[in-house]
């Protein structure tokens, strides 16, 4: 049962620990007694998920980049192929360009391989670009479930409870309190930046 979920810290720091990449990797798949080109074939595999080059697989992960750590850290958890991956704030201190490259690779993995994902966040923004469903806890209970718009429609209670809707959000809700006719259902700056060229084209928007 404990290689059916697989868990990926929050600081790969206190994940990684061999001396290669290629030994990080293949640890998991060693322990659930694969034979060797087993091992080898899950190695390249979560690498190539995960967009490592198969040229670093002699790397010290110690040696790499915050954002390729976690994707190491990833690739040792998924190179055991979990029914149910979790993801515990994934992208936590990268810049936005590593913020985005963990998100596709996620987005990717699940759906290549259909495989339950739990990605824990504090950044709604991020939950809004990934997920299919969104569980909020307050006070250890379960205080919300739902779809991303039957979440994050319900901002005022987010806010109490230390969340926000992204800022994206906020910005299109204002628009519409000012008489603006756009959309509110607003949660990533992609989905923010269609709105707006729709707006402009639609002649709703003085620049």
């Amino acid at each position: 049962v404990r290689f059916a979920v697989g868990l990926c810290f929050q600081y790969p720091e206190h994940q990684i620990f061999e001396e290669t990449i290629f030994k990080e990797i293949a640890f998991g798949p060693k322990q659930m007694g694969l034979d060797d080109e087993e091992i080898k074939s899950r190695v390249y595999e979560s690498m190539q998920y995960v967009g490592l080059d198969r040229s670093t697989e002699n790397k010290s992960p110690f040696d790499l980049s915050g954002g390729q750590k976690r994707r190491v850290a990833i690739a040792s958890i998924i190179a055991m192929k979990p029914q149910v991956l979790i993801l515990d704030e994934p992208c936590a201190g990268l810049d936005p360009n590593g913020r985005n490259v963990i998100l596709d690779l996620v987005k990717n993995y699940q759906s290549k391989s259909g495989n339950t994902v739990l990605f824990v966040s504090h950044s709604m923004e991020d939950v809004a670009k990934i997920a299919d469903k969104v569980l909020v806890f307050n006070d250890s209970k379960v205080a919300m479930f739902g779809t991303v718009d039957e979440v994050y429609s319900r901002g005022n209670e987010l806010k109490t409870m230390g969340l926000n809707v992204p800022e994206i959000t906020d910005v299109f809700l204002k628009l519409h309190d000012m008489g603006i006719d756009c959309k509110t259902d607003i949660y990533t700056v992609e989905q923010g930046v269609e709105e707006f060229k729709r707006l402009k084209n639609n002649k709703e928007v003085l620049l």
